[in-house]
């Protein structure tokens, strides 16, 4: 990615289209001039003899130098010839700002847009974006909107396919400060993937902030956020278009193909990324692993919350219980050291309401926070205080002290220590002296709850480790190459090791079979699939008689419905509790467990992960079921074998992601899992 410094580096930018009367280009060069950059502006427009007090160039041509970034700010037709231009002069990279590309109908003009810059390997940001910015090395101008954000050099590096929201990252009053800003909008040649792998190795980013709406290749940007995850820089993502309506805006207004959340889900599992659900949460999250990552982790998992109503503490321990974040109990000891500092009244407990009275108490307030950061459990304490607006000069004297209390803390305990606003915003002139002092001000109770969780996991956790795909097996290849039905797809099942039942496929008389394989039988029509549904299984059947009228029944259902059943399976009697195994190919491939039988799409209780996964992936895939406690001892029956659950879940990843070029999908369903064993009872594989 090393293409990309010229972009970010960038020390001379020119901007085509700029002029007088105004617009993106011109914004452009007055963001430039009035954050102080420190290289060439050269703004481009024949019509133009000067912009802004610059001198203005005829056409890119015409400049002293090739320019490391070129902003183009012209309508969509002219941006194919000025990117084959720019590529043509030895430019470092280019931006475009217009749209009319692929969020509506323009795709041919888009892949004009790709293929120039393809031919001369021009990266290119957009088009159908607001640029990108950043704040390392001074300010970069290469961003549409003016902005009045003079912002430090910060460390968490942000990229959105949404303009606007990467407008309203850019102004945030946070305190979230930002190493650099992309807004990549439709992606048509480098897009988010491209983006966080550089930053991945950049230095001065230290957390990457990511918002998507899709990806042409999301395997590409989980190779992304794992190198970042192996550089110790966590990855926070906010996936837009989950829901339904979501998506279909999604594509409309960005070009992208949204998928499902599921699936997203588990592609940032893959990737060792942070998912979030709002823009609060992200900023909030950001903000607080910006301050701490790498050298003010916390060093235990468990939080210690404190406030002056027992109200906050009662909802910040609802909301830590929602977010799956620990709140430790305390020590006798400590709890009775709180009894003796705090009025009688006060509850000594994590959360830990120390009353109004302790509010603007520095003699009681200070000693309270020390002994909730000695807990050795307690990696953070967060004390939940809103900003004093507009309040008295004796209010914020007070609140001076509380402020001085929580940064002698933080320096004699070596804790991070957290200042939650529950609903207030927090003022520049309130939040600036907490952060000079070492402690963080967040903003929003709910937000600041789940980013604490996140910071936790990120210090508890590592990168996951994936096993690679599988070499295709040739008899399976093989065993693929015919037709696809119940037969034949168990057949594959059995030769990669999932247990499937005694069977026999039978065209003339089925008794000898039956006799064979021993009654009670499954008798199920070959060749029709979601056979259920069309009359094309009969269960239990216990005799020579009731087998002819059953293969009657499986021939005469399917018929109906315009299938000629031909062949007949007979399949022993296996019972078990009905769950699923499923796998689709694609990018990426992905294996699905849940809930089986009649209730799978009723409920939709469904894990699912990239492919191929690992034993202890699959395991986890179990547990993450709302349905997990039927794996266990249930109504007088003992536990059902989740070792051979798991490795079946292991095996079928194996298969989709090493023969994901000849199946589209397979669903086994029902999974009948018992307490030794499982059985794949039904299969339907798709062929690609």
């Amino acid at each position: 990615m090393a293409r990309l410094d010229r972009l970010f580096h960038a020390r001379t930018v020119a901007v085509v289209g700029a002029s007088p009367s105004g617009g993106y280009g011109t914004n452009t060069l007055e963001n430039g001039r009035a954050f102080g950059y420190t290289g060439a502006l050269y703004p481009v427009n024949p019509r133009h003899r000067e912009i802004l007090g610059l001198p203005c160039f005829p056409s890119l041509a015409d400049l002293p130098q090739p320019p490391d970034l070129v902003v183009i700010a012209t309508p969509a037709a002219t941006v194919p010839g000025l990117i084959s231009q720019a590529g043509t002069l030895g430019c470092g990279a280019a931006v475009v700002y217009a749209a009319g590309f692929a969020e509506a109908e323009e795709q041919a003009l888009q892949a004009e847009v790709r293929a120039a810059a393809a031919e001369r390997d021009l990266p290119v940001v957009g088009p159908n974006c607001l640029g990108v910015t950043g704040f390392v090395d001074g300010f970069l101008p290469g961003w549409a909107l003016l902005t009045r954000a003079r912002r430090r050099p910060g460390h968490v590096g942000a990229v959105l396919q949404s303009g606007q929201l990467a407008n309203h990252l850019l102004g945030n009053h946070r305190g979230l400060e930002l190493s650099y800003l992309v807004s990549c909008g439709n992606q048509a040649v480098l897009d988010v993937a491209d983006f966080a792998d550089w930053m991945a190795g950049d230095p001065a980013t230290t957390v990457l902030a990511l918002v998507v709406a899709g990806a042409r290749d999301p395997m590409r940007l989980v190779a992304a956020a794992r190198r970042a995850r192996a550089a110790g820089k966590p990855v926070v993502v906010l996936k837009v278009g989950r829901s339904n309506l979501g998506a279909a805006l999604a594509r409309s207004h960005t070009g992208s193909l949204a998928g499902d959340d599921s699936v997203w889900q588990a592609i940032f599992r893959r990737g060792g990324a942070i998912a979030v659900h709002d823009l609060d949460e992200l900023a909030t999250t950001c903000r607080l692993l910006a301050a701490c990552v790498p050298d003010r982790m916390p060093p235990a998992a468990g939080a210690a919350f404190m406030a002056s109503s027992g109200g906050e503490c009662g909802l910040a321990a609802d909301l830590a219980a929602d977010a799956g974040l620990r709140v430790p109990p305390l020590r006798p000891e400590t709890v009775a050291h709180l009894k003796a500092i705090l009025p009688s009244y006060a509850s000594p407990q994590n959360p830990l309401d120390y009353t109004a009275t302790g509010w603007g108490n520095p003699p009681l307030y200070e000693p309270a926070m020390r002994a909730l950061a000695n807990e050795p459990d307690v990696g953070l304490v967060a004390t939940i205080l809103d900003a004093p607006l507009g309040a008295s000069e004796t209010l914020l004297s007070r609140w001076d002290g509380m402020r001085e209390a929580a940064a002698r803390t933080r320096a004699a305990t070596g804790k991070p220590i957290v200042v939650v606003s529950s609903l207030a915003h927090w003022p520049p002139e309130a939040r600036e002296p907490y952060e000079q002092d070492g402690v963080i001000p967040l903003q929003g109770l709910a937000p600041s709850v789940r980013a604490i969780r996140h910071l936790f996991a990120f210090a508890e956790g590592s990168l996951p480790d994936h096993p690679e795909a599988a070499a295709p097996d040739p008899e399976v290849a093989r065993l693929l190459a015919g037709a696809l039905d119940e037969p034949a797809a168990k057949a594959v099942l059995a030769r990669i090791g999932v247990a499937v039942p005694r069977s026999a496929v039978v065209t003339g008389n089925p008794i000898p079979a039956a006799r064979e394989l021993g009654y009670p039988l499954v008798v199920k029509a070959v060749g029709v699939p979601h056979k259920s549904s069309h009359g094309g299984v009969v269960v239990g059947v216990a005799s020579d008689e009731a087998l002819i009228a059953a293969v009657a029944a499986v021939r005469e259902g399917p018929r109906r419905a315009g299938f000629a059943v031909e062949a007949v399976l007979l399949e022993e009697m296996v019972r078990g509790v009905e769950f699923l195994i499923g796998a689709r190919a694609g990018s990426p491939p992905t294996v699905v467990f849940g809930l089986g039988g009649v209730n799978t799409e009723a409920l939709g209780d469904v894990a699912v992960e990239v492919a191929p996964v690992g034993p202890a992936e699959a395991r986890a895939m179990t547990a993450r079921l709302r349905s997990a406690r039927l794996l266990g001892p249930f109504r007088g029956r003992g536990a059902l074998d989740v070792d051979a659950v798991a490795d079946a879940i292991v095996k079928v990843s194996q298969l989709i992601a090493a023969h994901g070029d000849r199946i589209a999908e397979l669903d086994i369903n029902p999974l009948l899992v018992r307490e030794q064993g499982c059985v794949a009872a039904d299969c339907l594989m798709v062929a690609r």
